[in-house]
C-alpha cells in the first residue's frame, strides 16, 4: 500500500459553506472551484500553480476536517487501514470512508498523479496537518498515523501528531 498525497477536507455545515469558501480562499491565495457533487457539498481550493492540497465539504452538522489519502491501491489500502485499526463505514468500491481507532474519519481514494506541492503565498504556504489526539488516545492513534502513512509523525508534549 502506498499513500502517495494526503489533502485536507475542510468540513463546514451547509448554511456556512459561501463563509468559509470565502475564508479559506483568502487566508490561502488560492480560487474556489466550481462545486460539485450530488448536492455540490465539494469543492477544490485552486492553488495559482502546483496541485490543490485542500479542499472544502459541506457537511449537514457539525463541521471540522478529515483527510483524503490519496493511494495506489483503495481496496489494498482499506485491507491494510483495518489490520491496523481502522473500521470501514462507508465502502463505495472505488473509495472508502473509514474511521481511526480514535474515531477520526478518513477517506481512502485513487492517486490521481498530482504531486506538485502550492506555491507560498503571503509569506506562508498550507502544507501541514495536525491531527489533535486526545492523550489518552494518543500512543494508539500516533501508531496508528505513523504506520498509515508515509510521513513520520513529530511528536509533541501537548499530545499532538503533526501527520502530513
Amino acid at each position: 500500500m502506498a499513500v502517495r498525497r494526503v489533502l485536507t477536507f475542510v468540513d463546514r455545515p451547509r448554511e456556512r459553506f459561501e463563509a468559509a469558501a470565502a475564508f479559506w480562499t483568502a487566508v490561502t491565495g488560492t480560487r474556489l472551484s466550481s462545486r460539485r457533487g450530488d448536492d455540490g457539498e465539494f469543492a477544490t481550493l485552486l492553488p495559482e500553480s502546483g496541485d490543490a492540497c485542500v479542499k472544502l465539504q459541506a457537511v449537514g452538522d457539525g463541521g471540522g476536517a478529515h483527510l483524503d489519502l490519496e493511494v495506489d491501491d483503495v481496496r489494498a489500502s482499506m485491507t491494510r487501514a483495518v489490520a491496523l485499526g481502522a473500521a470501514v463505514t462507508d465502502d463505495h468500491g472505488d473509495w472508502a470512508v473509514l474511521r481511526s481507532p480514535e474515531g477520526r474519519a478518513f477517506c481512502l481514494v485513487p492517486w490521481e498523479g498530482a504531486a506538485r506541492r502550492p506555491p507560498v503565498f503571503a509569506g506562508t504556504r498550507l502544507d501541514q496537518i495536525s491531527l489533535d489526539i486526545t492523550p489518552d488516545a494518543y500512543e494508539e492513534e500516533a501508531a496508528f498515523w505513523a504506520a498509515l502513512t508515509p510521513t513520520p509523525l513529530a511528536r509533541c508534549t501537548s499530545g499532538t501528531a503533526r501527520c502530513a
